[in-house]
C-alpha cells in the first residue's frame, strides 16, 4: 500500500498491524468488518447444524487469522491500467451521461462514500481525467461510428432549433434523421453549439453548413425541418435545401389563434388560468384540495398551467380542471374565493371545447413521435381534421376549419409530403383529399422515379424482374390463335410502359398495409422488387413532421445546464448531449 519496509523477529506482526491501523484506517476497518462478518456467518452455520442434527457431535475448525499478504491483496487499490479500474471509470461516465449528472459528482462526499462502500479497492476517477480524457475519447469514438454509418446513407433529413440556457447563452441544436440499409429509422444529435453570434441568416446558414461538413453529409441533406422563424427559413433557402415547416409549430399558431378569436372560449380559458394560477401560488389551497379529494375517496390531479409556446398545454389545463371541477369549487368557496368560480354554463362549454381540441391534441402528439415515420401522416391527418371541423357548427369549430384551410390548404402541393404519403403503404392514394389530387401525385411520383439512377446490380435485377419470360404453355390447335392474340396485346402494353411506370404500377396494385403496422418493415421486405421506389422512400419517409427532436434537447439541456453547473464549458455541453442521445 505504501511501499514502506519493516523488520520483524520471531514472526511477530504486531508492528505491521499497528502501522496498517494508524496509516491505513479505511483498509484496516474494512478487514475488521470482513472478519466480524465471517465470524458471525460461521457461528450461524454452527447453530444451524446443531439444531438440524442435535445427536451429531460437531467440531468447528479454529478461525485462521489472514496473513498480512492476504490483507494487502484484499484492500490494495486497483492498478490504473487494470481492466476492472477501466470498467468502473466507464460506468461512472455512463452515470453522468444517462442521468445528466454534473461532472463534479466524482468529487462529492456522498458519492465517494457510496463508491468506497461498494468497492474499497476502486480509486474514483478524478474530474480532470474525466473531462480531459475519458469524455472526449468516448465522444470521438461514438462520433466516428456515426460518421461511418452516415457514409452508407444517401439521404439525411435534419431538424434545427435555437434555445437559451440558464446562463443566458444562445445555443443551436441540429439533429439528423435517416433510414439505414436495414430500413431502421435512426436519429442522432449532430451538434449543440454556442458561437456567441447573432442569429442572422448568414450566421445560421454558416452554422448549418459547418455541421453538415463536420460529419460528411453536406451533399446528402435532403430536407431541413425548422419552425416558421424567418431567419432560419431564409438560411435554409440560402443553402438551397428543401425546407419543411414544423407541423406542430404551425398547428400551435393555428389553434391559439382560433382560441383568441372566439370570445367565449378566450374568456373561459382566461378564467380557468386564473384558478390554476391561484392554486399554484397558494400551498394552503393545494393542501385543501388534497384533503377534499381524500374525503371523497378520489385521487388529486395536478392543475396544469398554460404555456404560450405549447397550445397542447391549454388543452391539458382545461382537462385537469374539468376532471376535478367540484373539488376545486369547494376549496375556492371555503377560501372565500367565490369570485374565481366558473358559472354553471362554463363547464359544458369547457367540455365542448375539449371535444373540439382533442383531435388536434392527438394529431400533434402522434406527429411529434421520433421513432416512427411521421411526415407521411401530415396529408391524411389534415384531411381527417378538415372533415371533423366541417361537421360541427360551433364558433370554435368553424374558426378551426377556416384556419386549417388557410394554414394547410397547400399541403398537397408540397412534393416531399405528396411522395411520402404515396410511398407509405398504409395510405397511398387514399390519404389524399380527392382522387384528382391523388392522381396528380401519382404522375409526379412517376416523374421522380424516372430520374432515379440505379447502380448496375440493381438495374440488372430490375430488368430481370420486368422482362421475365412467361411460363411456356402447352400448344393447342383450338386455342392457338386466341393465345397469340393475348400475348401480342400484352407485349404491346408492356412496351408502352417504362420500367419506372411499371414499378409504380406494381407498387400501387400491391396489397395494402394496416394502419397500425410499420411501413419500414414493409419496405424491408419489398425493396428488392421496387429498386427505384425504395430510393425515394428512404428519402421522404425519414423526414420528421416536426422539429420536436431538436426541441426535446431543450429539456435535456435544462437538466444539464442547471444552477449546479451553470458554468459548464460549451464543448462539454456538446459532447454530453451528443452522448446522451447515443446512449439513450
Amino acid at each position: 500500500m505504501c511501499k514502506q519496509n519493516f523488520t520483524y523477529c520471531q514472526r511477530s506482526t504486531s508492528n505491521l498491524v499497528r502501522h496498517v491501523k494508524t496509516k491505513h484506517p479505511i483498509e484496516f476497518e474494512t478487514e475488521e468488518e470482513s472478519n466480524k462478518r465471517k465470524l458471525q456467518v460461521s457461528r450461524r452455520e454452527e447453530s444451524t447444524l446443531a439444531i438440524t442434527d442435535s445427536t451429531a457431535t460437531t467440531s468447528t475448525a479454529p478461525q485462521v487469522q489472514p496473513t498480512l499478504q492476504q490483507t494487502v491483496e484484499r484492500t490494495a487499490k486497483y492498478k490504473p491500467d487494470s481492466v476492472r479500474k477501466r470498467q468502473l471509470d466507464e460506468h461512472i461516465l455512463d452515470l453522468i451521461l444517462l442521468d445528466m449528472q454534473p461532472l463534479s459528482v466524482v468529487e462529492q462526499k456522498g458519492f465517494r462514500k457510496l463508491i468506497n462502500a461498494l468497492d474499497p479497492k476502486y480509486e474514483i476517477i478524478s474530474r480532470k481525467r474525466l473531462t480531459s480524457q475519458l469524455l472526449p475519447s468516448r465522444y470521438q469514438e461514438e462520433k466516428d461510428k456515426l460518421i461511418c454509418e452516415l457514409k452508407a446513407v444517401n439521404d439525411v433529413a435534419v431538424t434545427s432549433d435555437c434555445w437559451t440556457s440558464r446562463s443566458n447563452e444562445a445555443y443551436t441544436t441540429i439533429t439528423a434523421h435517416y433510414i439505414t440499409s436495414q430500413w431502421e429509422l435512426k436519429s442522432s444529435v449532430l451538434l449543440t453549439r454556442s458561437e456567441g453570434k447573432r442569429h442572422t441568416v448568414e450566421n445560421l446558414a454558416a452554422e448549418l453548413r459547418d455541421a453538415f461538413q463536420e460529419v460528411g453529409i453536406e451533399r446528402k441533406v435532403s430536407t431541413v425541418v425548422t419552425d416558421n422563424a424567418r431567419n432560419i427559413v431564409n438560411a435554409v433557402e440560402v443553402l438551397m435545401i428543401r425546407h419543411h415547416a414544423c407541423f406542430a409549430h404551425t398547428l400551435n399558431l393555428m389553434v391559439r389563434s382560433s382560441i383568441s378569436e372566439v370570445e367565449e372560449i378566450k374568456s373561459l380559458v382566461k378564467k380557468i388560468k386564473s384558478i390554476v394560477t391561484y392554486f399554484h401560488s397558494s400551498t394552503g389551497a393545494t393542501n385543501s384540495l388534497r384533503e377534499v379529494h381524500e374525503r371523497r375517496g378520489s385521487k388529486m390531479k395536478k392543475l396544469k398551467q398554460d404555456e404560450e409556446t405549447r397550445w397542447n398545454s391549454t388543452f391539458d389545463m382545461i382537462r385537469s380542471y374539468v376532471d376535478q371541477h367540484e373539488e376545486v369549487t369547494t376549496v375556492l368557496c371555503l377560501a372565500g374565493k367565490s369570485s374565481l368560480c366558473l358559472d354553471a354554463a362554463d363547464i359544458p362549454a369547457a367540455k365542448d371545447a375539449m371535444s373540439f381540441l382533442e383531435p388536434f391534441y392527438e394529431a400533434t402528439t402522434e406527429l411529434s413521435a421520433e421513432k416512427n415515420t411521421s411526415a407521411s401522416k401530415i396529408i391524411p391527418l389534415v384531411k381527417i381534421l378538415s372533415k371533423i371541423t366541417a361537421k360541427n357548427t360551433s364558433s370554435l369549430s368553424k374558426k378551426l376549419h377556416e384556419l386549417l384551410h388557410i394554414r394547410f390548404g397547400d399541403v398537397e402541393d408540397r412534393t416531399h409530403l405528396k411522395l411520402s404519403t404515396l410511398l407509405d403503404p398504409r395510405f397511398r392514394q387514399s390519404g389524399f383529399l380527392s382522387t384528382e389530387r391523388a392522381a396528380k401525385a401519382v404522375e409526379e411520383l412517376k416523374g421522380a422515379v424516372e430520374s432515379v439512377v440505379l447502380p448496375c446490380d440493381h438495374s440488372k435485377q430490375a430488368e430481370e424482374l420486368s422482362t421475365a419470360p412467361p411460363a411456356p404453355k402447352k400448344p393447342s390447335l383450338l386455342w392457338s390463335d386466341f393465345d397469340e392474340e393475348i400475348e401480342t396485346s400484352q407485349r404491346t402494353a408492356a412496351t408502352t410502359l417504362t420500367a419506372a411506370e411499371m414499378e409504380v404500377k406494381q407498387y400501387l396494385e400491391s396489397q395494402g398495409l394496416a394502419r397500425d403496422k410499420d411501413p419500414l418493415i414493409w419496405w424491408r421486405e419489398h425493396a428488392k422488387v421496387l429498386p427505384r421506389l425504395q430510393v425515394i422512400a428512404k428519402d421522404v419517409l425519414a423526414i420528421p413532421a416536426t422539429s420536436v427532436p431538436s426541441e426535446r434537447i431543450f429539456s435535456k439541456a435544462g437538466e444539464l445546464i442547471s444552477l449546479r453547473r451553470s458554468n459548464l464549458k460549451k464543448k462539454n455541453v456538446d459532447m454530453i448531449i451528443f452522448l446522451n442521445k447515443i446512449n439513450g
